[in-house]
């Protein structure tokens, strides 16, 4: 079971007319704004200060932790292999697209003889949701990491204003949510957008206690390494606290904070 959120959420308040959807929750792909606009100062200051870079994957939990033979490794720990680490990079655009439609897979299916048939998907979401139920797996500090985007309307729907301020856009993912410690990553990746959206790049506080996982040496997929991956638990709420609009490199830059989670 993880953690309930540490330390800190954004005060938040909403209009009750804003878009849920049949859990209750604001609606997927379709951003709201606050109705009563709140103070970000706190995260914007949180966010000057928390770790980056090689200070922020000291603070994340590496796959690798997981895994027989690992440092602090005991017997009560979870328990994977590295063929189950390596499977959510090799399934992740399927799962999370899954999850942020039609939620998580269903599990495995047996056939006429009684054996389980286990989809990638299958695979990848348990390796996920074992890491991420873990305490071991929550954030030791705050950290800021990167995040590429390349079509904003697919996270904020026709709530985005590409040629306007989108400070106080607040959504919640079903999906495990992928970012790098790695800014030029993060270009990298929104750059390989649809032509007619500038790319965008999320600078993200990911407050201490939540639940996060690098992915190590072990298990990893090697052409993936070079990432610095930093996957971020599903169910998260997150706001924009500033947008600092487009800049000269032709990338739409935001400043967002996670403000909430899944209680679990």
């Amino acid at each position: 079971m993880r953690a309930a959120l540490d330390v800190w959420v954004v005060a938040e308040a909403f209009d009750p007319a804003e878009p849920r959807d049949d859990h209750g929750r604001w609606s997927l792909l379709r951003a709201v704004r606050n109705a009563v606009r709140t103070d970000d100062g706190d995260a914007q200051g949180r966010l000057r200060k928390a770790k980056t870079g090689t200070a922020a994957k000291r603070a994340t939990a590496s796959s690798d932790g997981f895994l027989p033979g690992s440092d602090g490794y005991h017997t009560k720990d979870t328990v994977l292999t590295e063929s189950q680490v390596g499977a959510y990079q090799r399934a992740a655009i399927r799962l999370n697209r899954r999850l942020r439609t039609s939620g998580p897979p269903a599990g495995p299916q047996f056939d006429s003889e009684g054996v389980a048939e286990l989809s990638a998907e299958d695979v990848a979401f348990g390796a996920l949701e074992a890491m991420m139920g873990h305490p071991k797996s929550a954030l030791r500090d705050d950290i800021s990491v990167e995040r590429g985007v390349q079509d904003p309307t697919h996270v904020f729907g026709d709530a985005w204003r590409s040629d306007g301020d989108n400070t106080g856009l607040t959504w919640e993912d079903a999906a495990f949510v992928s970012t790098s410690t790695s800014g030029q990553t993060a270009e990298e990746f929104a750059r390989l957008g649809i032509e007619g959206h500038a790319p965008l790049v999320m600078t993200v506080l990911a407050p201490k206690g939540i639940h996060a996982i690098r992915f190590g040496v072990h298990g990893s997929i090697p052409q993936y390494n070079a990432e610095d991956e930093v996957v971020l638990d599903r169910g998260l709420r997150f706001r924009v606290i500033a947008d600092h609009g487009l800049g000269a490199d032709g990338i739409h830059r935001v400043d967002v904070a996670v403000i909430g989670g899944p209680d679990k």
